[in-house]
């Protein structure tokens, strides 16, 4: 228990870092062109150095500037560019391959036609960077301990005691852990299995995957690194290839991803904005200024899981309104000439 308050102190210190802040601009215009602009807002080594998850050389107008307060100096670094269709934007800020720490984004956009108006749906997922998705975390962490844990809203118990605090704050720790190692286990026993497959030896059965289990959560009690655990797992399976494959680098990817990046949260905070050309019918925005829809979230909300904004809009089709208007004249028209 030690260890896992001490990994999760360690995570809240790396938090607190002074990250900037990102806002994200999208307007869609009328002529079915997009305009994108990613404002980075912090102070100055940070925005200066290239705070931008996407390749800004790509035809992307890149300014800075400043803005100086009684207290403090705070920076800014804007990419700004227009793509000519939604089409256009999907694959800039999305990439197949993880993201670690920095951000991925998927745009999806679908639009139907219903003769006197088009409806739109417009969507952009926050991938979350925990790099497995074995498990979801909502089957290990109530909604109460997503909302502390990784939208940092402390306000779901607040109606506690002291010491009810303290026992909550303490099981969502081991939640949150058995999420975590269970994940990490089983893409280990993803990675023994692909190479069981390819080498003809059996794969990891259940009664080993829950021995397997009670060893990655307990690795924060002094348990046994990659390389011995590869092999307790030739022993387990009664061959030898495991620490075999380890030496030759099979399992470096996996090792890299435990040792450095999958448990990081950092405390940067998001601002999202659409402007969209119609009436918005749906959106789960948190704030709705005519066709302005607005977000504020942390990286932590898409750490462990992806987290989507959408906004779902109306535009109307006026040359249906002509043409159905122009058929009712002929109609009519011919109506009155038939009756003379």
């Amino acid at each position: 228990m030690k260890k896992i308050k001490y990994i999760l102190f360690a995570l809240l210190l790396l938090s607190s870092c002074d990250e900037p802040e990102l806002r994200y601009f999208t307007r869609i215009n009328n002529d079915g062109s997009v305009y994108k602009r990613v404002t980075a807002v912090g102070d100055s080594a940070k925005v200066h150095r290239n705070p931008f998850s996407f390749d800004v050389s790509d035809g992307w107008d890149v300014s800075y500037s400043k803005e100086i307060n009684e207290s403090d100096t705070v920076f800014f670094a804007i990419a700004e560019k227009t793509f000519p269709s939604v089409d256009a934007s999907f694959n800039v800020f999305y990439s197949q391959i993880d993201s670690g720490q920095r951000e991925n984004i998927k745009i999806d956009y679908h639009k139907k036609y219903r003769w006197f108006y088009t409806f739109h749906e417009y969507s952009e997922t926050f991938l979350q960077r925990f790099p497995y998705r074995h498990f979801d975390i909502s089957e290990f962490l109530s909604e109460d301990e997503r909302t502390y844990f990784l939208e940092d809203d402390t306000t779901v118990i607040n109606h506690l005691s002291g010491k009810e605090k303290d026992n909550w704050i303490e099981n969502g720790e081991l939640h949150l852990w058995e999420f975590i190692s269970k994940s990490m286990c089983r893409e280990y026993i993803r990675l023994v299995d692909s190479a069981a497959v390819l080498n003809g030896f059996d794969v990891i059965n259940k009664d080993q995957t829950k021995f397997l289990d009670e060893i990655f959560y307990h690795v924060l009690d002094d348990g046994p690194e990659l390389n011995e655990l590869t092999v307790i797992t030739d022993s387990l399976l009664n061959i030898d290839r495991m620490d075999r494959l380890y030496k030759k680098g099979y399992f470096d990817q996996f090792e890299e991803e435990v040792n450095d990046r999958m448990l990081l949260l950092h405390s940067r905070s998001y601002k999202i904005e659409f402007e969209l050309p119609g009436l918005v019918y749906d959106t789960n925005a948190a704030e709705l200024d005519n066709e302005n829809l607005k977000w504020e979230m942390g990286a932590g909300e898409f750490q462990y899981c992806d987290k989507t904004v959408f906004g779902y809009y109306r535009t109307t089709n006026w040359w249906a309104f002509i043409v159905t208007f122009a058929v009712v004249v002929i109609v009519l028209w011919q109506a009155f000439i038939r009756k003379k």
